[in-house]
């Protein structure tokens, strides 16, 4: 009895956690999609009556800090909070050792700080409102000075790959794994494609050949026609 209770306990603080995770990244979500560089925040000041943020003055100073250090993949953080919160829900947090834990943890700074130097070397502006650049200050920092030392196209490179890498480290993800699933299912759809085509073509082809036939049929019918008109009409 005692055991049953304990295991509901538990359940019950793991969907607390859950429910605190999600609601953390809402608000995360929210604070950096309806940033304004008219609110005051971390970078500069303004007016705390006339703040624009939907999370008010809070949201208005995270999403400046988070957007001027880390650029567009400030966007990431609500993501990692909801799979923290899954984690924690799915008892896998306990179920792994602290080795893994650590090497997720690890994968996922990687991701991000190999992300901003991208961002920051290949995406100049955009259509979004920013405090700083879209790497952020990590990415300006991290990326210009690989950019002096290894060129574009080596900064690039050694980027992506940590950029990938860490992807895999933090969610697991294979992509050979991935590559072999897209793959089959494009062998799949385009299987499907040629089929169809084939239907298709089949179904033209039997239309052209029965209106073939409809139109010799129906030019034969005239003919016989012509013909007994012309035997029946008596000589002058």
């Amino acid at each position: 009895m005692t055991g049953i209770i304990e295991e509901k306990t538990v359940r019950g603080l793991r969907e607390v956690a859950l429910l605190g995770f999600v609601t953390m990244a809402l608000f995360f979500f929210i604070a950096l999609i309806t940033f304004s560089n008219e609110d005051a925040g971390w970078t500069h000041s303004g007016s705390m009556q006339s703040i624009s943020n939907a999370c008010g003055v809070v949201g208005a100073w995270v999403s400046d800090f988070v957007l001027s250090i880390f650029g567009l993949m400030a966007y990431l953080f609500p993501v990692m909070l909801l799979w923290h919160g899954y984690l924690i829900y799915t008892h896998e947090q306990w179920q792994r050792g602290k080795l893994i834990l650590a090497i997720r943890w690890f994968g996922f700074v990687a991701t991000i700080i190999s992300g901003c130097a991208i961002f920051y070397l290949h995406i100049l502006r955009l259509q979004v409102d920013l405090p700083g650049s879209t790497g952020g200050i990590l990415g300006q920092e991290i990326g210009g000075t690989l950019l002096i030392i290894l060129g574009n196209s080596g900064a690039t490179l050694l980027f992506l790959a940590i950029f990938l890498a860490g992807i895999t480290l933090f969610t697991g993800l294979s992509w050979i794994a991935l590559l072999d699933v897209v793959g089959r299912y494009t062998l799949m759809a385009g299987h499907r494609v040629y089929q169809q085509s084939l239907s298709i073509y089949d179904a033209y082809r039997d239309y052209r050949i029965q209106s073939k036939l409809r139109v010799r049929k129906e030019l034969t019918v005239n003919k016989k026609a012509a013909k007994g008109s012309k035997v029946n009409v008596s000589p002058a």
